[in-house]
């Protein structure tokens, strides 16, 4: 057997017994928690939504979610006789998730439970998908670094194990997007033809689950044009207009009933609470009850089908007024809320991997300062002596999709876990090279 083949031969055990254990500690993770998950406000109403999905979609009863939140482990989907209610407080994505969850692992269960067990099984494919991401940026050593952060850093076992909502599939899509911008260069190749296509519909549907997805097809798109200009012109089309295709029931539903092919969401009122977490002129707490203790101040009060749309507009205003007024608050605001996002202020930074009698731990430290120098440490000696064996493009690829997300929670609100999990992939990725770029650094000569 040549070189070659014992050294896949090792990467793959060592990439399975990465998987090995971090599937054993979302499975310890979760069953610590059982009876306590994390429940989102709205999740009786996605749990009504995905029981009466063919008869009535995107409808809830009322009456149904009422029973689901006297009882969240209690509730079994059954389709419900109505009268339904259509929902536009929120994304409509997970509606399908919820349905999927039950269609799997059905046998009675609680969608509570059975959303946790799919999110558990897709974040271990993420660890694999890591890997892939990892390697093709700079080969198998830091594919799995790349596995072994994603596998074994709390915040993403702690979301996909304990907390049965959008958050974890953030980090889950944020994976698959960088997968699939891997596969471009083959794609150009004239291989794995159906990519933009493919690609396209995800990026749809992820824009259904987080509306926050939307814009990668921009990006996406301009990865592409950036990278080979002219030749992907038609690949980028496509990837946008499949996108836009899987989004236009919602595009057409919120048309329909608000004029706009978005409905409104709570964008202003997360930007005024946001003020809140710091010490502001204005006396705002950050607390979801000052914005509407503002508006019934206002004269308005819940109620009617466009009240959504009318506190959004009195928000606006006002956060808009602040703004003039106080020209220096948002933007310190904002770099303050970048720079928490960058080094995951809102979690403790630990790995915890398990795999029977072994057990390995690291927490990094808490200085954040320390934790940023780290990170861009290891990518300015990536620059310099590993350049000719990383593949750039996919890097800076990764770092502008993290960027992109940490910037869209930061203008608004500090990046707490679950608004933040979509930068972890990256965060796993720099995290990995600037391992990679010691191990080279002590072990240059047996680093390949």
């Amino acid at each position: 057997m040549s070189k070659k083949a014992y050294t896949n031969l090792a990467v793959i055990a060592a990439l399975l017994v990465v998987l090995a254990a971090g599937a054993l500690k979302r499975y310890e993770e979760h069953a610590r928690a059982a009876g306590a998950l994390t429940i989102a406000a709205d999740f009786g109403v996605y749990a009504s939504m995905a029981s009466n999905l063919p008869n009535a979609p995107f409808q809830q009863d009322p009456a149904q979610v009422a029973v689901f939140n006297a009882d969240p482990y209690g509730f079994r989907p059954e389709v419900a006789r109505g009268p339904f209610v259509p929902f536009f407080q929120n994304d409509l994505g997970l509606t399908f998730l919820v349905r999927a969850s039950s269609a799997l692992f059905g046998g009675g269960h609680t969608p509570l439970l059975t959303l946790a067990w799919l999110q558990m099984a897709v974040s271990c494919l993420d660890v694999l998908l890591m890997f892939w991401v990892g390697r093709k940026i700079g080969g198998d050593g830091p594919g799995l670094l790349c596995a072994f952060m994603y596998a074994g850093l709390s915040a993403l076992v702690t979301l996909s194990a304990t907390f049965p909502y959008y958050y974890a599939w953030m980090a889950s899509f944020a994976v698959w997007n960088l997968a699939f911008a891997a596969l471009v260069p083959d794609f150009l190749a004239g291989r794995r033809l159906w990519l933009p296509v493919v690609w396209g519909i995800f990026l749809g549907f992820a824009g259904m689950v987080r509306s926050s997805f939307i814009p990668l097809g921009f990006l996406a798109a301009a990865f592409m044009l950036l990278r080979w200009r002219r030749k992907a012109v038609p690949a980028a089309l496509v990837l946008m207009g499949c996108q836009a295709l899987i989004m236009m029931p919602v595009f057409v539903r919120s048309y329909q009933h608000f004029g706009r092919v978005t409905p409104p969401r709570l964008v202003w009122h997360t930007a005024y609470v946001g003020f809140g977490w710091y010490e502001n002129p204005y006396a705002i707490k950050w607390d979801d009850a000052a914005g509407y203790k503002f508006a019934e101040a206002k004269g308005l009060k819940p109620g009617g089908r466009d009240w959504l749309a009318r506190y959004e507009g009195l928000l606006r205003d006002e956060v808009l007024r602040i703004r003039r007024e106080t020209p220096w608050l948002w933007p310190y605001n904002t770099l303050r809320n970048f720079f928490s996002g960058l080094v995951v202020f809102d979690t403790p930074l630990y790995l915890r991997l398990k795999l029977g009698f072994l057990g390995i731990s690291a927490d990094l430290p808490r200085a954040h300062w320390g934790i940023a120098l780290l990170l861009f440490s290891g990518l300015i000696y990536a620059l310099f002596r590993l350049r000719g064996a990383l593949d750039w493009w996919l890097l800076a690829a990764a770092m502008l999709q993290g960027m992109y997300f940490i910037a869209s929670v930061s203008l608004l609100c500090p990046p707490f876990l679950g608004y933040n999990a979509a930068w972890l992939p990256t965060f796993c990725v720099l995290s990995a090279l600037t391992l990679y770029a010691v191990f080279h650094a002590l072990f240059g000569r047996f680093v390949r």
